[in-house]
């Protein structure tokens, strides 16, 4: 009995990556960007409220200086124009 040949395999693309992800898999990703985000809004906020109480202590320090105490103005070099 002669053996019967099949008509080749249509050529499918190669499958993304991506698709093959499960749901699961795609959350855990997901979660992991938004705790990193967190993180670096918690060291951006430290930050920032370091930077405002540091501010905050110089106003203090301005607002409360005696008149002679303030910083003479600097003297600016002026330009010889050519000529």
């Amino acid at each position: 009995m002669a053996k019967r040949s099949l008509p080749p395999a249509p050529r499918l693309p190669p499958v993304v990556a991506a698709v093959v992800h499960t749901v699961e898999s795609r959350f855990a990703d997901i979660e992991g960007l938004l705790l990193e985000m967190r993180g670096e809004q918690d060291r951006h906020l430290r930050q920032l409220t370091a930077l405002r109480v540091e501010m905050d202590l110089v106003t203090a320090h301005v607002r409360d200086a005696e008149p002679s105490e303030a910083p003479a103005r600097p003297v600016r070099a002026r330009r010889k124009a050519n000529g």
